[in-house]
Formats: C-alpha cells, structure tokens, sequence
C-alpha cells in the first residue's frame, strides 16, 4: 500500500508514542498494525484534519455564500412579481370601478336624451333610434380614457351577419306578455302562425299553454284543464304578471334553453303601455296583428295579411305615422272600405279604428339600453337597463 511522505514521516512519529510504552511485543512483531493504527489514528486528529480539509472549508463557504445568494435573489424576485400582480390587480379593480360609473352614466345619457325627445312619435327616423354620433365609443370626459357605447342587433344581413343599431330598443316594439289573458291567447297563436309562414318553430303550442298558465290565476294545466299545474309542469305558476323576461326560462318548452330564450326576447316584452308602436313593431308582430283584426271583426271581408303588412313597412320607412288615423291612407285598407256596402262601411270603418286603438299606438313609454363601458386597457362592462321616460323610473337592471 503506498503512504505518501507526510503521513509516513508523522506514521513513524505516532507509532513511537502510542505503542512503544503499551504495546512493545505488538510494535516489534505486527508492524503492519502498528502503521494501520496510526494512519487511523492521523485522520482523526486535528493534524490531519487541518492538512487535508482546509481547502474544503474554504470552499463550504464559498458554496453557502451562493446558495444565500440564490434564496435572496429568489426572495427579491418573489417579492417583485408579488407587488406587480398587487399593481394589476390594483388597475384591474379601478378600471372595473370606472367601467361601472361609466355605464351609470350612459343610461343617464339616454334617458336625458328620451326626456328632451318632445316629439308625439317614435320612429326609427329619430335620434334615439340608430345615431352613432351620439352612441358609439362616447368618451365621458375629452380627457378621460373611458367610453361607453349603447347598441343592439337590428337584425341579420343575407349573410347571417348581424345588423348593429347605435341606439336605444323601444319595449313597446315587442309583444307585452301581461296583456289580458283572452287577448294575449289570440295573439300568441296568430304570432306561432306568422312564425310557421316563415318556417320558424321558435314559438310552439307547448310554449304558449305554458305562458299562459304562467299567467292565469287557475290551478289547471292547459290545454285539457284536468291536470294541476304542479303536477303536469313539476313547478309552481306564478298565477300572475311576469315581473322580469327572464321568467320564462322556468317555462316548459323553454326549460333554461338560453338560445331560445334569447330568440323569443326580441319579440316579447314585459314593460311599457301593453300596445305595439307600428312605427317600430317588426313584420312577425304586424302580421299577428293583422291576422287577429281580420279574424275580430265580424262581416268585415278578408283581405291579404302579408301585403298589408308590406305597405305598412313601405310606409313607416318613407314617413312614420304620425296617428292611428293615418292608418286609413294604407291601400289595402283603403280598397277594404270602398268595396264594403254603403250601409256596413261605417260600422266596420269603426270597429277597425276601435281594434287600432285596442292595440296600436305611434309612441313608445320604455325603453332599453344595452351599454358596453370600456376603460382602456381593460375588460369591458356591460350593462342592461328599461327605464321609462314620462316618469324617468328605472324598471330593470341587469350587469354582466
């Protein structure tokens, strides 16, 4: 076994003090041992120790001297990315905040706007209805980064894509849903046929018995009366007026389907006069119109629905009306009344009127806001309202 100089040299030394007085005969026979023992004896001593390990604790310090370094390093960098997401979270939370007053304020903007609106119709011909100067990206101060934009989907080009109105949504366009109970049934079913004629089943017999059981004060299931609702629905009616739209996605038929809901709410409502401004009602609900007067007045001859409902649109394009009496400037109605007997035009002449007057107005009460609010920089905030105008009442609030 080779033993480097040192060792053999400090071997020799310890040898000689640590066996030669207790072990003579083991020194003089077992060298093998003697050596053995001290070269054990050298590692664990101080001696050796301090001659073989002093580069290593000098480099002990230098490795604990990185791995302190490397934690605080680490520590920093935490601390850092914790304060910045603190700053994030911080602007997130004051432009959210912003965001929200913002959108506050764009309702007030259009029900200021509804208020100075003296005119005695509403039309699409007017300011509040499609303006994108007035609507879009509206900036709250010139200097702030926050606008706001209200808006709606008109309807849909040849190719699907929708079509955006900068402006408000009259209720009064749509269906009310708290009509009474006799007339809300005749008009729902002449609404399902004018879907039908355009291959739309959006609104089936299903959902209208629901509707009205929703709304009738009887504890009976249309349409047999036999059944208790509870029973043949799995829910209580509310035996009453709809207080919000969103009812009816407790209805059967509908059962929560948020497509479909979404397709119904563009033509019912449950806010404003309960008339429908044919000014601004669409085609589904001028037809349903037309089909239920054809079918009310009695020994009144018929007339074509879908070409009556054209000329109203023609009209209404050209120059709103103005009163329910220039509904009498309508060819079709016009034809109507000269082809009746002299003794009958009178009478039918004022039953139309009356149905008109029944349920048709020129002027809307309730109006909705779609509002999107937008801080730069952040996530946008959007913002339903119907507020009314005579009495400047908000009467729904919806946030997203």
């Amino acid at each position: 076994m080779w033993i480097s100089p040192w060792l053999k040299r400090h071997c020799k030394e310890v040898s000689e003090k640590l066996f030669w007085h207790k072990f003579p005969r083991i020194f003089v026979e077992l060298p093998q041992i003697k050596e053995f023992v001290a070269i054990r004896f050298l590692i664990r001593s101080n001696l050796c120790k301090e001659r073989f390990f002093q580069g290593s604790y000098k480099g002990t310090i230098l490795v604990n001297t990185l791995w302190i370094l490397l934690i605080l390093s680490l520590l920093a960098f935490a601390l850092a990315w914790r304060m910045s997401l603190e700053l994030k979270l911080s602007h997130y939370f004051v432009s959210q905040l912003k965001d929200f007053y913002a959108a506050k304020a764009a309702i007030s903007y259009a029900m200021e706007i509804m208020r100075r609106d003296n005119k005695s119709y509403d039309a699409f011909d007017e300011r509040w209805a499609n303006n994108p100067q007035i609507f879009k990206e509206k900036n709250i101060k010139e200097e702030e980064d926050t606008k706001f934009t209200i808006s709606y989907v008109y309807g849909y080009d040849p190719e699907n894509k929708p079509i955006v109105y900068y402006g408000l949504i009259d209720e009064e366009r749509r269906l009310n849903l708290n009509l009474e109970i006799a007339a809300l049934s005749a008009i729902l079913g002449e609404l399902k046929d004018a879907f039908l004629a355009q291959n739309e089943t959006v609104l089936s017999e299903e959902i209208i018995h629901s509707i009205l059981d929703w709304r009738d004060v009887d504890e009976l299931a249309r349409p047999e009366n036999s059944v208790p609702e509870s029973e043949f629905y799995g829910y209580s009616c509310r035996n009453g007026e709809f207080k919000i739209l969103e009812e009816l996605l407790l209805l059967k038929g509908i059962d929560g389907d948020s497509a479909k809901f979404a397709r119904l709410k563009e033509y019912f409502t449950v806010y404003g006069s309960r008339k429908i401004n044919i000014n601004t009602a669409g085609r589904e609900i001028l037809t349903a119109f037309a089909s239920l007067m054809r079918r009310s007045i009695q020994g009144m001859p018929g007339f074509d629905v879908p070409v009556l409902v054209n000329e109203i649109l023609e009209r209404r394009q050209n120059e709103p009306f103005k009163n329910l009496n220039e509904l009498s400037s309508i060819p079709s109605i016009g034809e109507l009344l000269n082809a009746l007997p002299a003794d009958s035009r009178d009478s039918i002449r004022g039953a139309i009127l009356n149905i008109m007057e029944i349920w048709l107005d020129v002027r809307s009460s309730c109006f909705q806001a779609n509002v999107e609010a937008e801080t730069r920089g952040s996530i946008k905030k959007g913002l339903d309202a119907v507020f009314n105008r005579n009495d400047n009442q908000i009467l729904y609030w919806h946030e997203d």
